[in-house]
């Protein structure tokens, strides 16, 4: 699945009205699913992320905006699946959308007209079979472990305290692993291990600066390198301020958490990815009005927000935070990032916090600096916190917390392994 758009205003709220050439028979089958649809108009792309389904009254169809909003409307399909006009009919007036090409072939383009700019091409092309509703469980076969304990080794252990919420980060002699997480529920001073051996066993907790114990939500680890080739340690801290913590001997000694800049937010970071630039990296995290600034308040409706941050420096420095979706409809968050095989994009998969919906993913095709409109992932990928490795087979491990709306093992840590086709 590849999608991008580029940034800029949406075409505003749409009400899909169908009509067609009156070649006579609808559309086959082949047109439920999800579309990619992009219009180049003259302001810049703007990608629809749209979904057809075969209903009682007719086709629903759901366009998602590229600001993750999500339109209904029912209609009624004539054409002869090579040519068909779609008419939409909202703020910007009347838009008609001319299709040219086979439905079979899940690749299409032709042009739109709408009254402000005139006429201007667009592209279409399938991107999933599955429509806008997707399976809240899932069929794949579960191999289930839990009661191999010879798998297992405990990192730690206090009675009457909860110890949870981990981030680790390999180093690069494929063996020694160290590791964060708060003493207490998502808060708490920062606990620190190391394990040389593959993490078979862990060191006692390890000295840390004073300041940790201020934390006051879940830590991160990463690796990072600056585009000298210098390696170093990062630690970041979240809520407001956003606090960063930076080690220049792999682990042994800590610099305290220092302020990221006037900002904050909740899980920071999800993530930390390395961009084909030599010391670039992106990094996301959330937040639901309370951190953000010093004064935050969350609304009601409560609106979560997914922002970017880049560093130039090999993680020393990050730039001002910018949003890449908000929304209230459903609570995305928690990002987890993947690269494609081939290097060209980027997979993000989101935790879904309403409970009303499964998780998500958004797509970057050019490193991070435009993102698709988020699109709903099926249930066996439904969870908290994903987490993904390359296997050496080049197969997908994401594990994470199974929320699944159906399933067996829900509020079980799991893992899916599969392909990034997949």
């Amino acid at each position: 699945m590849k999608t991008r758009r580029r940034p800029g205003s949406m075409l505003g709220v749409v009400l899909l009205a169908w009509t067609g050439f009156g070649f006579g028979p609808v559309l086959p089958a082949d047109v439920a699913g999800v579309w990619e649809v992009v219009f180049e108009t003259p302001m810049g792309e703007r990608t629809y992320i749209t979904s057809f389904v075969r209903g009682d009254a007719g086709l629903n169809v759901v366009m998602t905006t590229p600001q993750g909003r999500e339109l209904a409307s029912t209609a009624k399909v004539q054409g002869d699946g090579v040519e068909w006009t779609v008419v939409v009919s909202g703020p910007m007036g009347e838009i008609r959308m001319a299709f040219k090409g086979k439905v079979e072939e899940a690749n299409m383009t032709g042009t739109v007209s709408m009254d402000e700019i005139g006429e201007s091409p667009f592209r279409a092309r399938k991107i999933s079979s599955s429509p806008a509703g997707v399976p809240r469980g899932y069929s794949l076969p579960l191999i289930d472990l839990a009661s191999e304990t010879g798998r297992q080794a405990v990192v730690d252990r206090e009675p009457g305290q909860y110890l949870g919420h981990p981030t680790t980060v390999l180093l690069e002699d494929g063996r020694t692993i160290l590791t964060v997480y708060p003493k207490g529920h998502g808060r708490g001073p920062v606990v620190y291990k190391r394990s040389a051996d593959g993490g078979l066993s862990w060191s006692e907790r390890l000295s840390v600066p004073d300041n940790w114990a201020t934390s006051l939500e879940t830590p991160t680890i990463h690796r990072v390198v600056d585009a000298a080739g210098k390696k170093r340690l990062i630690v970041w801290s979240g809520l407001y301020p956003a606090r960063l913590a930076v080690s220049e001997d792999d682990g042994s000694s800590w610099s305290p958490l220092n302020p990221a800049g006037d900002w904050g937010g909740i899980v920071v970071m999800g993530f930390v990815e390395p961009l084909k630039t030599p010391g670039r990296y992106l990094a996301m995290f959330h937040d639901d009005g309370r951190f953000f600034s010093k004064d935050g308040k969350r609304t009601d409706p409560i609106v979560f927000t997914l922002y970017k941050t880049f560093s130039i420096d090999g993680g020393l420095t990050w730039s001002v935070p910018e949003a890449v979706w908000t929304g209230s409809d459903v609570h995305l968050c928690e990002p987890g990032c993947l690269r494609s095989p081939d290097g060209t994009e980027l997979a993000v998969l989101l935790r879904e916090n309403s409970r009303r919906k499964n998780s998500h993913v958004i797509f970057s095709r050019d490193e991070g600096a435009t993102w698709t409109a988020p699109v709903e992932l099926p249930g066996s990928l439904t969870g908290d916190r994903h987490c993904g490795k390359y296997a050496p087979d080049g197969r997908l491990f994401i594990s994470f917390r199974d929320t699944t709306l159906e399933s067996p093992t829900k509020g079980d840590w799991v893992a899916w392994v599969g392909t990034y086709d997949d």
